[in-house]
């Protein structure tokens, strides 16, 4: 499930940026700091912005919808934290790991709200709310995950051309040594 929504992700992101670096040239990838540290403090408006937009987009990524799937996972983690610990005190670790899960999905959202704010405009940030929120833009949400299935699905069934090669698999082990190779 998690590479499903990673892929949307990434084709969005790759879209809306491929489309960003027709408007502009792109910074050379020296000149861009990883973890990009802004100048000055983010537009707490734009980071608001993105974080609607980003929960349109990839409704999985609200802390709501989180919960719930944590809610619904929580029976297989208790019991296998059980399997690991029979003593567990089951109402203390739902408490924690529901906290710690949903702590993180906040974490997440105001991170990638805060790295999205930096990227776009206020009015752009606008116009992909009002698509995303649109009926036409939920629909592409909520078909997005199928289409995506239905292409890996297609992939499969393409023939691939016979390698020219043999390719050797060699397990590990020590390395050969000059009297091996005689």
């Amino acid at each position: 499930m998690r590479s499903k929504t990673c892929t949307l992700a990434g084709f969005v992101v790759s879209l809306l940026l491929s489309v960003g670096a027709q408007a502009a040239p792109a910074a050379a990838p020296s000149s861009i700091p990883w973890p990009a540290h802004p100048a000055a403090p983010d537009d707490p408006a734009k980071v608001a912005a993105a974080k609607a937009f980003i929960v349109l987009f990839h409704p999985r990524a609200d802390p709501r919808n989180i919960a719930l799937a944590v809610d619904r996972m929580m029976p297989r983690m208790v019991a296998v934290a059980r399997q690991q610990d029979p003593k567990l005190d089951t109402k203390q670790f739902v408490k924690d790991a529901r906290a710690r899960y949903l702590d993180n999905a906040v974490k997440m959202l105001d991170l990638q709200a805060h790295v999205v704010s930096r990227h776009f405009t206020m009015a752009e940030l606008k116009a992909y709310i009002a698509f995303f929120g649109s009926p036409l833009g939920r629909k592409l949400t909520a078909a997005t995950p199928q289409i995506e299935m239905e292409v890996m699905m297609g992939k499969r069934t393409l023939a691939l051309p016979p390698t020219p090669h043999r390719v050797t698999i060699i397990p590990p082990g020590p390395a050969p040594t000059a009297r091996d190779k005689k």
